[in-house]
């Protein structure tokens, strides 16, 4: 058997047996079937070679891509990383700013003369890990109650409370103008008077509008 181009060809002794028998010798058969023999493994062999190389190559090119594509997701992840603790970091900065800025807020519109520290406020994150993608939520005690979210307080404690959150953004946010439509709704009119105090004090910093 002899492979040339994509043809093989077949050398069917047995069917001239007679006529090799009389005009070849045993040895001189031998001698043949070894030469062909010995020319298709060279032909084999030559094709392998080509192969292994053609795949060798490919290896060496997949290899070199695949480094190079670990070595861009390094540097990919690690400014990612970076990123994120920087975003983290910004976020938790103004979380903590806005939270002691709203009890100070707080604290001055709820303290009396039988409580002179006043109320509390604060706000508390879901997901700690990752704050942004989880809640924020803002609660308040009272000063002489018990701790309660927002949703849970009066109509006049949601209203000192969330005042506070507002005040608290436009301090640290430096809000130059803003306006109220009737805040004092649910309040009654001692708490009405000091917010409209603070508010007062308040506006010396601050453009403040009231209808």
């Amino acid at each position: 058997l002899s492979r040339k181009s994509n043809f093989y060809i077949f050398f069917n002794f047995f069917s001239r047996r007679k006529y090799i028998k009389n005009h070849f010798s045993d040895s001189t058969l031998f001698k043949v079937i070894d030469v062909l023999y010995n020319n298709q493994n060279k032909i084999l062999n030559s094709r392998l070679l080509v192969r292994m190389n053609m795949i060798e190559k490919r290896f060496f090119t997949l290899k070199k891509n695949l480094l190079e594509n670990r070595k861009n997701f390094l540097i990919i992840g690690s400014k990612f990383d970076k990123i994120k603790m920087e975003r983290k970091k910004k976020f938790l900065n103004l979380f903590n700013d806005l939270s002691r800025e709203i009890n100070h807020v707080y604290k001055e519109i709820t303290k009396t003369s039988k409580n002179p520290f006043g109320g509390t406020a604060f706000l508390d994150l879901s997901n700690k890990e990752q704050p942004y993608f989880g809640k924020i939520f803002l609660s308040s005690v009272f000063p002489g109650k018990n701790i309660k979210e927002i949703t849970s307080l009066s109509g006049g404690e949601k209203t000192i409370t969330s005042l506070s959150l507002f005040l608290a953004f436009a301090q640290i946010l430096k809000i130059p103008i803003f306006f109220f439509d009737e805040i004092d709704l649910y309040l009654d009119l001692k708490f009405s008077k000091k917010i409209f105090e603070f508010l007062r004090k308040y506006s010396s910093r601050n453009k403040i509008t009231i209808f």
